[in-house]
């Protein structure tokens, strides 16, 4: 399997098998300055050989902040199998962080052997 995609979205649902998003592929994202939290969908979109059919992926979050620093390591994930019979697949996280600092975040999503990234600009307002 490879992660071909990485994007943060409002909004992520399955709908007939398919992939429904609102409001997807941000670089910047602006969370309000008392709470400094953010909900969001991290979406992958996945790409996969005929020995992946139905088997189900481990996956582990990591997310480092403006300074590098580690601030998120969530393991234990999983990516599921059941209900792909093709080699396009998609799958997204719900998500809700708080911030500490401003500044450009980056998250790196690793699933099956393959590694994605995707930077987020995060401002207080």
């Amino acid at each position: 399997m490879i992660i071909t995609g990485l994007f943060f979205a409002e909004y992520a649902r399955v709908s007939e098998d398919m992939l429904d998003i609102l409001g997807g592929v941000w670089d910047t994202c602006t969370v309000p300055r008392d709470t400094r939290m953010l909900e969001c969908r991290l979406v992958a979109l996945l790409q996969t050989g005929p020995d992946d059919i139905g088997k189900d992926f481990p996956a582990t979050l990591e997310v480092l902040d403006a300074t590098g620093e580690h601030i998120v390591n969530q393991r234990g994930l999983q990516i599921p199998g059941a209900g792909f019979t093709g080699e396009n697949r998609f799958w997204f996280l719900p998500m809700q962080m708080v911030f500490r600092n401003e500044g450009r975040h980056n998250f790196i999503l690793s699933a099956g052997g393959a590694t994605a990234s995707v930077g987020l600009r995060i401002a207080f307002g």
